[in-house]
């Protein structure tokens, strides 16, 4: 199995590897038309055992996490698994998740861009993070001094130039209040 993370779906899941038993072996009686992220099921010759469908040749997929902050006024997003269990056992003070979640790629591939984590403290008392792909505002972000590089932190597709997305994939909107 693949390590503990968040899947795609609302719970931590183990996704499972290529020849892991698990697959293919369900019994077929009582299998949900889907598992818990909405991946259609069987994609096999039968149903998984668990609740993720393993699927053959698919890019590996992550759930990012959405959490406000009412004091700030600030909503932030992640798919690290640390900040996810930092800030769900209140470790990390005034924030609570909104039920809100997208999936992202975990992986670099065709058409996709790795989207850049910002951090910064200029706008005291608040913190804040920003979020960039590469080729759509990480590379300007590079160069403002009061932004910290955190890393390329997931993968996704860019819209075309009229804005659209690729087919199967949803927008997703960011707003920035400059702090």
């Amino acid at each position: 199995f693949a390590a503990l993370a968040y899947n795609g779906g609302f719970t931590l899941t183990r996704m499972p590897l290529p020849g892991n038993p698990v697959i293919d072996n369900g019994t077929g009686i009582g299998c949900p038309g889907t598992d818990q992220r909405g991946v259609p099921r069987p994609s096999g010759l039968a149903c998984d055992v668990g609740a993720v469908e393993y699927v053959a040749g698919a890019p590996d997929v992550g759930a990012v996490v959405e959490y406000f902050h009412a004091g700030f006024g600030h909503y932030f997003i992640s798919l690290s698994l640390d900040d996810i269990l930092r800030l769900d056992a209140g470790l990390i003070v005034g924030w609570t998740r909104t039920g809100e979640q997208f999936s992202v790629y975990l992986g670099a591939g065709a058409n996709l861009a790795a989207v850049c984590r910002f951090f910064t403290v200029a706008f005291p008392p608040k913190s804040s993070h920003f979020y960039a792909p590469r080729g759509l505002g990480c590379e300007g972000t590079l160069q403002n001094n009061n932004w910290i590089f955190e890393g390329d932190v997931f993968y996704s597709p860019l819209p075309a130039a009229n804005g659209t997305c690729p087919t199967g994939h949803l927008p997703i909107y960011r707003l920035y209040n400059a702090g």
